[in-house]
C-alpha cells in the first residue's frame, strides 16, 4: 500500500545557526549595566547598583572566555577612564572626609562614550570590581546594624584586594588607580578598627604618591589629591618629627 502521508518537514530549528543573545555577544550591554549602576551609586541606591554590577561582570566574564582581542586605544586605557570618571562624577564636589572617618575616593568608574562597544578586557573587569567594592563600602557607612555593617566592609575589602591583585597580575600600567585602591582599602581597615593594616595601606599610598610626583605625573587628572594628602598627612608629620628627633 502506498504511503500517502505528507513527508515530514525538515527541522528548521535545528538547521538554523545558533544566535546568542546580545548580552553575551556584545560588550555594550555590560557597559550599559555598569554606567547604570554608577548612577545608582550617585543616587545612594547601593543594593541596586550591586545587582547591575553583578550582571555586568557576568557578561564580561563570558566575553573574556572567548579570548577576544581587547581594544588598546588611548581612550580605553584605565588612566583615561579614571580621569573621565572623576570629571563626570556627580559626587566629586562632596568628597572631603573628616578627621575621624578619613577620606574615601567616591567616584565610580564610568565607560566613556568613546569606549562604548569596545571590548575593554581586564580594564573593564577591574573597573567594575572596584565599583562593586565602593558600593559595599559606601553602603556600610550608612548601615545602622553593626553585624550588617561589618559584613559589607568584609565584602568591600575582598573586592578591593581582588581589584588590586588583578591590577598586578594583568600588568595594567596605571599607578594612580593603585593609589585610589590603596586609599580606599585604608579606609575600610579604619572603619573595621584594623589600625595596623590601615597604616600599611597608607604607607603604600604615600610611597606611590611620592613616586608619581617624582616622575612628574599629573595627579590633578586623577582628582581628589587634597583628600589623599589629608589621609597621609599624619604619616608625613610623624616622619618629620622622627627625623628631627
Amino acid at each position: 500500500m502506498t504511503d500517502i502521508r505528507s513527508p515530514s518537514k525538515p527541522n528548521m530549528v535545528d538547521n538554523r545557526p545558533a544566535i546568542e543573545p546580545i548580552a553575551t555577544t556584545s560588550p555594550i550591554m555590560a557597559q550599559r549595566y555598569n554606567n547604570r549602576a554608577v548612577c545608582c551609586i550617585e543616587a545612594g541606591k547601593f543594593d541596586l547598583a550591586i545587582r547591575y554590577f553583578t550582571k555586568a561582570l557576568r557578561i564580561s566574564s563570558t566575553l573574556e572566555e572567548k579570548n577576544q582581542p581587547f581594544c588598546a586605544c588611548e581612550s580605553c586605557s584605565l588612566q583615561c577612564s579614571l580621569a573621565y570618571s572623576y570629571a563626570r562624577s556627580a559626587i566629586t564636589k562632596n568628597q572631603n572626609g573628616n578627621e575621624e572617618e578619613g577620606f574615601i575616593y567616591k567616584s565610580p568608574m564610568r565607560v566613556s562614550p568613546h569606549s562604548m562597544n569596545h571590548f575593554l578586557g581586564p580594564t573593564f573587569s577591574l573597573s567594575v570590581t572596584f565599583n562593586m567594592a565602593l558600593a559595599h563600602q559606601l553602603s556600610a557607612m550608612e548601615e545602622d546594624k553593626e553585624s550588617a555593617r561589618r559584613c559589607k566592609l568584609r565584602k568591600a575589602l575582598k573586592l578591593y584586594e581582588l581589584a588590586y591583585r588583578w591590577l598586578l597580575e594583568e600588568s595594567v600600567d596605571c599607578l594612580p588607580f593603585a593609589m585610589v585602591i590603596a586609599n580606599n582599602l585604608a579606609e575600610v581597615h579604619r572603619a573595621a578598627k584594623n589600625h595596623e593594616k590601615c597604616q600599611k595601606c597608607l604607607q603604600n599610598l604615600l610611597s606611590t604618591m611620592m613616586y608619581l610626583l617624582i616622575v612628574d605625573t599629573d595627579l590633578e587628572s586623577v582628582g581628589a589629591v587634597d583628600g589623599f594628602f589629608q589621609n597621609i598627612a599624619p604619616l608625613i608629620i610623624r616622619g618629620q618629627c622622627a627625623g628631627a628627633a
